[in-house]
Protein backbone atom coordinates (compact mmCIF):
# COMPACT_ATOMS: atom_id res chain seq x y z
CA UNK A 1 0.00 0.00 0.00
CA UNK A 2 2.06 2.95 -1.31
CA UNK A 3 -0.62 6.02 -2.65
CA UNK A 4 -3.10 7.97 -1.05
CA UNK A 5 -6.07 6.14 -2.05
CA UNK A 6 -4.27 2.54 -0.19
CA UNK A 7 -3.97 5.25 2.82
CA UNK A 8 -7.25 6.12 2.57
CA UNK A 9 -8.85 2.67 1.90
CA UNK A 10 -6.85 1.78 5.42
CA UNK A 11 -7.93 4.50 7.31
CA UNK A 12 -11.52 3.42 6.24
CA UNK A 13 -10.73 0.08 7.46
CA UNK A 14 -9.90 1.27 10.59
CA UNK A 15 -12.77 3.19 11.34
CA UNK A 16 -14.98 0.67 9.99
CA UNK A 17 -13.47 -2.10 12.53
CA UNK A 18 -12.35 0.45 15.59
CA UNK A 19 -16.58 -0.08 16.13
CA UNK A 20 -16.16 -3.85 16.63
CA UNK A 21 -18.27 -5.26 19.86
CA UNK A 22 -15.29 -6.38 21.98
CA UNK A 23 -17.38 -8.55 24.00
CA UNK A 24 -18.61 -10.91 21.22
CA UNK A 25 -14.87 -11.83 20.86
CA UNK A 26 -13.94 -12.28 24.65
CA UNK A 27 -12.74 -15.62 25.54
CA UNK A 28 -13.20 -17.40 28.91
CA UNK A 29 -10.75 -15.64 31.27
CA UNK A 30 -11.82 -12.60 29.79
CA UNK A 31 -8.48 -12.15 28.07
CA UNK A 32 -8.67 -11.05 23.87
CA UNK A 33 -5.94 -8.99 21.75
CA UNK A 34 -8.17 -5.88 20.56
CA UNK A 35 -5.48 -5.52 17.66
CA UNK A 36 -6.35 -8.79 16.27
CA UNK A 37 -10.09 -8.37 16.52
CA UNK A 38 -9.58 -5.16 14.92
CA UNK A 39 -7.58 -6.48 12.22
CA UNK A 40 -9.28 -9.85 11.32
CA UNK A 41 -12.58 -7.49 11.10
CA UNK A 42 -10.81 -5.10 8.55
CA UNK A 43 -8.90 -8.09 6.54
CA UNK A 44 -13.09 -9.29 6.54
CA UNK A 45 -14.11 -5.56 5.25
CA UNK A 46 -10.86 -5.29 2.51
CA UNK A 47 -12.32 -8.98 1.21
CA UNK A 48 -16.21 -8.11 0.80
CA UNK A 49 -14.93 -4.39 -0.86
CA UNK A 50 -12.97 -6.18 -3.12
CA UNK A 51 -9.99 -3.86 -1.65
CA UNK A 52 -6.34 -5.30 -0.85
CA UNK A 53 -6.05 -6.45 2.26
CA UNK A 54 -3.71 -4.49 4.55
CA UNK A 55 -0.51 -6.64 6.24
CA UNK A 56 -0.77 -6.49 9.80
CA UNK A 57 2.06 -4.64 10.08
CA UNK A 58 0.24 -1.89 8.18
CA UNK A 59 -2.47 -2.21 10.09
CA UNK A 60 -0.92 -1.53 13.05
CA UNK A 61 0.74 1.39 12.07
CA UNK A 62 -3.06 2.86 10.90
CA UNK A 63 -3.99 2.11 14.56
CA UNK A 64 -1.60 4.12 15.93
CA UNK A 65 -1.89 7.17 13.91
CA UNK A 66 -5.94 7.24 14.38
CA UNK A 67 -5.35 6.40 17.95
CA UNK A 68 -2.71 9.29 18.15
CA UNK A 69 -5.80 11.42 16.37
CA UNK A 70 -8.53 10.89 18.53
CA UNK A 71 -5.76 11.78 21.63
CA UNK A 72 -5.42 15.12 19.90
CA UNK A 73 -8.94 15.94 19.89
CA UNK A 74 -9.69 14.78 23.26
Amino acid sequence: MSNDADVEILSELFKGSKEARLDDFASGNGAIDVIDVLYGQAVEVAKEMEWLVPTRAEFEEQYGQEIAKLRRHE
